[in-house]
């Protein structure tokens, strides 16, 4: 092809194992090309301002884009042209160039090298080009093809358009026939597709005749006519045959029978686990069966390893792996959030690939995002994460969502479920364990609520009931290592027994539920004065 254009509350979590696919894809060039043609023999033609250069399958470009035009790897090397078809140079897979110092020009349709030689012409007639740069076979054929498995078809008459033969590297006639050969292609396995006496015929590398092997259709005359060597369309009395770039019969299509294919499509994939997917107008990947974020704006090309694609305005070269880039873990599998405070956990990004992986973003749960420089080869790093209860439950299942985003390209997401369970750090206790008082007036109860934490405990609502009937309720804020101390009034006139609940509660943690039973003992002393009678009562837990 040619190129030219509340409470301590602690996260027990049960850390199973995290999942997502299991994938990535990397930039192995970045996205800053006007054009990248599909590989050849691992190497594309690349476009910047309409130069055309190479670049290989690791991101490299072997050969700055730079010239008029270049063409398609073929036989290991690469053909190097001006606009006008003027050979250049010849480039290996290294980057290597062979200057061509005589004026030589290529034939467009075939200006790839095949068994070491390369069709051109000096103006006039048709030779061979070897790799070193010089003419192995004299530019004397008025009409030639490439060579194709050790063969290439010439004509021997002045006009160029009869008494065709086959001519071996060495510039030998290894096959003719008589002068009845009126047009021939190039070989493949083994066959070639001939016209003897105006009818399609195919031939082994003997130059023996196939019966059978395709539709014997009749060629208009005037062959020269009737050959677009542009196109590769050889019209035929009842349709059309056409040619690959190779020269090779690719496909024959009449009305009678419709369109007959007789070579496997070369752009085709080398692996069906690899597929495009579209999302709108983004395409994205399906790699051996699973999913992975569409957001290119286009696929030009793809095989089992490697994919061109567009971002933007430009193209860019990805690799398609199906094992992971990276390893998302947690570093402890229990963690403390205080009183309803983000807590904080410890993620572990671990670097899974033999190379190092630069521009590295970690999105979580779509709320935050943290970025790594870099990371080297087993290398790994740490991103401080801070995790919220959400709920007042005494568990809760959450679930982080981490998306790694490698030099720009979303990979698909890892998911690690933790189950937070609810631990309280606030202990009631009573200060004393016993109250005096008289009859007939209110004895104050005093207990103290102890924040054992280094956090402020904020709004911290305290109740008690008596069969039910509020008979405290206070909100107050509690330091860290502090204590609070309630008080509240209770009236008594015997010995009795009193059930009382306290209930302790923060926002987002659990109540915590007390039940006291309090046991009121009067005692009577006889009075000095009658009218100061004094009674003290006792409360004993």
């Amino acid at each position: 092809m040619i190129h030219n254009k509340g409470l301590t509350v602690f996260f027990f979590a049960l850390f199973f194992s995290s999942y997502g696919f299991s994938q990535s894809i990397e930039w192995i060039a970045q996205p800053k090309y006007d054009a990248i043609s599909p590989f050849h023999e691992g190497v594309a033609a690349i476009n910047v301002d309409g130069k055309w250069g190479y670049i290989n399958r690791q991101g490299k470009e072997i050969v700055k884009p730079e010239y008029d035009k270049v063409f398609d790897f073929n036989d290991g090397v690469g053909v190097i042209t001006t606009a006008d078809l003027e050979i250049k140079a010849i480039a290996d897979k290294s980057g290597n160039l062979t200057i061509i110092k005589s004026v030589l020009k290529a034939d467009q349709r075939f200006a790839q090298f095949g068994d070491g030689l390369l069709l051109v012409t000096d103006g006039k007639k048709w030779g061979y080009l070897n790799k070193s740069g010089n003419l192995q076979i004299d530019c004397k054929y008025a009409t030639a093809f490439p060579f194709s498995e050790d063969l290439a078809a010439v004509t021997l008459s002045v006009t160029g358009w009869d008494s065709w033969a086959y001519i071996k590297p060495s510039g030998n006639v290894a096959i003719v026939q008589d002068n009845k050969i009126d047009w021939a292609s190039s070989f493949y396995n083994g066959k070639a597709v001939v016209v003897i006496s105006r009818q399609l015929a195919s031939i082994d590398i003997q130059g023996k005749r196939i019966k059978g092997n395709i539709p014997e259709l009749i060629v208009n005359p005037n062959i020269q006519q009737k050959y677009d060597k542009l196109t590769g369309e050889l019209k035929l009395k009842e349709g059309i045959a056409t040619f690959n770039g190779h020269g090779r019969l690719e496909s024959i299509e009449t009305q009678a029978t419709g369109k007959q294919t007789f070579l496997t499509p070369e752009n085709k994939s080398e692996n069906s686990l690899i597929q495009v997917k579209t999302n709108g107008s983004k395409s994205g990947f399906i790699i051996n069966g699973k999913s992975t974020p569409c957001q290119f704006d286009e696929v030009s090309w793809f095989d089992k390893t490697t994919a061109i694609v567009k971002k933007g305005l430009s193209f860019g070269i990805i690799s398609l792996d199906e094992n992971n880039s990276i390893s998302v873990t947690l570093k402890k599998d229990t963690i403390f959030s205080v009183f309803g405070n983000p807590a904080s956990a410890t993620l572990v990004v671990k670097n899974l690939k033999p190379k190092e992986l630069s521009n590295l973003k970690i999105k979580i749960s779509d709320t935050t995002q943290q970025g790594i420089t870099s990371l080297k080869p087993e290398e790994s790093k740490e991103l401080v994460l801070s995790l919220t209860k959400n709920t007042d439950a005494s568990s809760e299942e959450k679930e982080i969502e981490v998306q790694p985003d490698l030099g720009g390209i979303l990979q698909n997401p890892f998911k690690i479920k933790t189950i937070i369970r609810d631990k309280p750090s606030l202990r009631i206790e009573f200060t004393k364990s016993s109250f005096k008082g008289n009859l007939g007036e209110k004895i104050t109860v005093t207990f103290n609520i102890t924040n054992e934490s280094d956090n402020v405990a904020e709004n911290v609502t305290t109740k008690v009931f008596e069969k039910s009937v509020s008979i405290y309720d206070n909100i107050k804020s509690i330091q860290g290592k502090g204590v609070a101390t309630c008080q509240f009034s209770i009236t008594g006139s015997q010995n009795m027994t009193k059930e009382l609940e306290i209930i302790v509660r923060l926002q987002k943690s659990p109540p915590i539920r007390l039940i006291k039973k309090i046991t009121l003992k009067i005692n009577i002393e006889k009075p000095l004065n009658p009218q100061k009678e004094k009674i003290n009562t006792e409360v004993h837990l």
